[in-house]
């Protein structure tokens, strides 16, 4: 995808079998970052529904993703996703506090 001029990788990470670990502290299945030039213009709410269609082929039911605190851009991509706030926290590993999120991976629309 190109957005004025900058290319936009569109490359969500896909995580379908997570140490507990990763998924506690660090981690989450889906995770996605948006190029500044091209942000707040639906790339990333585009990014996660395709991850989340993804992640129906790949059998998954539901989703962990995590963004810090203080990212409301994240947040809202998240919870317009359909993203559920599990908890916040510190997370020793990023050194940040962090929000935890669950998202049902959506029915086949077909």
């Amino acid at each position: 995808m190109e957005a004025r001029g900058e290319l936009v990788e569109l490359a969500p990470k896909y995580q379908s079998a997570l140490e507990n670990f990763l998924r506690e502290e660090t981690g989450g299945h889906i995770g996605f970052s948006v190029a500044s030039s091209a942000r707040r213009q639906g790339v990333a709410s585009a990014m996660l529904a395709g991850a989340l269609g993804k992640a129906r082929l790949l059998g998954l039911d539901h989703v962990a993703l995590t963004c810090d605190v203080d990212n409301r851009a994240s947040t809202r991509t998240i919870e317009s996703g359909g993203g559920i706030l599990v908890r916040e926290g510190w997370c020793a590993t990023r050194r940040a506090r962090q929000s935890w999120y669950e998202i049902t991976v959506p029915p086949d629309p077909t």
